[in-house]
């Protein structure tokens, strides 16, 4: 696979015959929590640890590639997250965005408990 492609992009095909306008709205909070999961929390927590640690030069390049690689796909989440809010056009303003945060916080203190 080329390195300049979103491991994203391949990792979330939906099959032809899905119909993603008579999806269920338990489907799309799934693929908002995997959404999240992947790229909002995991990309946070990779920069934090990479922002305090000491980068060896020989480590250098790979870690510029995996930032890289987190900032495109960063993009494609906006994407989705875009196209889920167009497909829950019944949901209040604001509700995807207010899900995200508290996802997040739950994951942080997930991870501070354990």
């Amino acid at each position: 696979m080329d390195p300049n492609q979103s491991f994203l992009f391949f990792s979330y095909q939906r099959p032809e015959q899905f119909d993603m306008e008579n999806a269920s709205t338990e489907f799309f909070q799934e693929l908002m929590d995997e959404i999240i999961r992947i790229t909002v929390f995991d990309y946070k927590a990779l920069c934090a640890k990479m922002a305090n640690a000491p980068i060896p030069e020989s480590e250098r390049e790979l870690v510029n590639y995996m930032r890289a690689k987190y900032a495109m796909e960063s993009k494609l989440v906006d994407g989705y997250l875009n196209k889920l809010q167009e497909t829950m056009r019944d949901t209040p303003p604001g509700y995807i965005h207010a899900a995200i945060k508290q996802r997040e916080r739950e994951i942080r203190e997930k991870l501070r408990a354990g």
